[in-house]
């Protein structure tokens, strides 16, 4: 009896190190990096200015780090993700990979240093891009319209990126009538071709006693050559037959706007704005590099404006993802970085 219990637990003692060996030798996800980073990048000749995107990308050209400069000519630390062996597919770089890289969708050239991919390396190399065309036209005029007294209107502006790589754009707005004007404090991002939307809001003043004609200028503008810009103006007329919510939906543009995610790279979260032209049914679906959808947010019926959704990746691997808005007249991809 004693030998036969004996047996049986030898067993199960060799049952247990055979699982315990293969939980060990069982290949595990690993992602780990390599940072650049530099002081005195260039593009055109002078420091990167602040809102460039520099981008990371191994020998296949998959992209595996971004990194959205925030001090002129600085930028980094820069991580650049490994590829995962136990994950299908190219997510990054391995040892000894020679990685090119990106300022703002141009081909940059790297002036000084290493830019060889080592395992958690933090490594100086220094960066120069040029372009051969900035321009940017205008493609939507908000037109003169009849506004009521005492509340914010929004006025839109659509631009379209006729240079050669990305652009990012600003507006200026001024009133000779000194109405208080804030303009949109965040950079707008468009790839060559792109059509985005820009605004800046008026605090329309308390009722001046008659219909009144103002006029607002403004000039939306390009970062990366200030150069570039596309001046016009529009005239408002304060009125008291335009009460505080009356519908001004002709302020607005024709097309719908999915920005860029922010921040990016991030770890877990994330913000995704957009904006609508009309109510309209939203859905966003996000997707792993090979195309297999992770996640997906039914929004429902939302009003026409600007809209926010935190997207949390805490339960997705490092690495490159993709979020599209899919509306009943609009689809529209873009690509985010998850680096844990």
């Amino acid at each position: 009896m004693k030998s036969e219990m004996l047996k049986t637990t030898l067993k199960l003692i060799a049952i247990a190190a055979v699982i315990t060996i293969t939980a060990a030798t069982a290949p595990r996800a690993q992602v780990t990096f390599c940072s650049f980073y530099d002081s005195v990048t260039t593009f055109d000749g002078n420091p990167v200015p602040v809102g460039s995107i520099i981008e990371a990308y191994d020998p296949d050209g998959v992209s595996c780090g971004t990194f959205t400069v925030d001090t002129p000519g600085y930028y980094g630390f820069l991580p650049v993700i490994n590829d995962d062996p136990s994950t299908p597919g190219d997510q990054g770089a391995v040892a000894g990979d020679t990685i090119s890289f990106t300022i703002n969708g141009r081909p940059a050239t790297v002036v000084a240093g290493d830019p060889t991919w080592t395992e958690l390396a933090i490594k100086n190399v220094t960066l120069s891009a040029s372009s051969s065309n900035i321009a940017l036209a205008g493609v939507y005029y908000p037109p003169d319209t009849i506004v009521g007294y005492d509340y914010t209107v929004r006025i839109r502006v659509g631009v379209r990126n006729d240079g050669d790589g990305l652009d990012f754009y600003g507006i200026s707005a001024y009133s000779p009538d000194g109405w208080n004007i804030t303009e949109q404090p965040d950079f707008v991002y468009a790839n060559p071709n792109d059509t985005v939307y820009i605004y800046f809001d008026i605090d329309i003043p308390v009722w001046p006693g008659s219909d009144t004609v103002h006029t607002v200028d403004y000039s939306v503008f390009s970062y990366l050559d200030t150069s570039q810009h596309v001046d016009s103006s529009i005239r408002l007329t304060t009125s008291i037959t335009v009460g505080i919510g009356d519908d001004i939906d002709d302020l607005l543009p024709t097309g719908f706007v999915l920005e860029q995610n922010y921040p990016n790279p991030f770890n877990p979260t994330t913000n995704i704005a957009f904006e609508l032209p009309v109510r309209s049914n939203v859905r966003l679906e996000f997707y792993d590099i090979l195309g297999r959808q992770v996640d997906l947010a039914e929004l429902g019926s939302l009003s026409s404006g600007q809209h926010i959704y935190e997207f949390d990746g805490s339960r997705l691997a490092s690495g490159v993802y993709f979020y599209r808005m899919v509306t009943e007249k609009f689809i529209q991809s873009k690509k985010m970085l998850l680096v844990k």
